[in-house]
């Protein structure tokens, strides 16, 4: 939920929302809008039911997660059958990622607090294999520009060139409605490795 804005847009269209982040991120989130926020390490287990929501939203926790597949399982049981997975993570190809990396800036912001860095680095064909392995069917997987109203050129060259210049990627995705569909993932999945 990290402080809350997304959450609570969710949350206003008429939706039931708990947002999950770190301590100190969730309580900020439950301060600024009034989130219902669960303070956790997520790394660890989730404190809550198997098969207790209908929608799981990771936007930009998965590049911080020590154990990613490990998270995206956790996501996994506490859905419903049939329940979906938004995940969204830095796109490290993106040419501005290549830039910074071609002049020895890193991604890692040491002046920060709250000691969060980047320990994963995704593609799009990474990120959607990790989806698939946590036992998700990937619906759509999709690289994003984020435009900048300040800089009408660059979104507009971020829509021209996503491939190249998307900033993010997303993956939508479900958990299978059914055991058998569960089974004939695992097996297709299996024909993969």
């Amino acid at each position: 939920c990290h402080k809350g804005a997304l959450a609570a847009a969710v949350q206003q269209v008429g939706n039931t929302v708990v947002g999950v982040d770190f301590p100190s991120l969730a309580d900020a989130a439950q301060a600024a809008y009034g989130i219902p926020s669960v303070g956790h390490d997520l790394n660890q287990q989730f404190p809550f039911a198997d098969s207790q929501f209908d929608v799981a939203l990771a936007c930009g926790v998965l590049d911080y997660i020590a154990d990613d597949l490990r998270f995206l399982r956790e996501c996994y049981r506490i859905l419903q059958p049939g329940g979906m997975l938004i995940v969204i993570v830095m796109n490290q190809v993106s040419l501005p990622k290549r830039i910074r990396a071609v002049l020895g800036q890193m991604d890692r912001d040491f002046s920060r607090p709250d000691g969060f860095h980047t320990l994963h680095r995704y593609t799009l064909g990474g990120i959607r294999m990790l989806v698939e392995v946590a036992g998700f069917r990937v619906v759509k997987a999709t690289k994003c520009p984020s435009g900048n109203p300040r800089f009408p050129l660059w979104s507009w060259m971020q829509r021209c060139l996503p491939a190249t210049l998307a900033t993010d990627l997303a993956v939508r995705a479900v958990k299978p409605a059914t055991a058998a569909e569960a089974l004939t993932r695992h097996r297709s999945m299996a024909d993969v490795r």
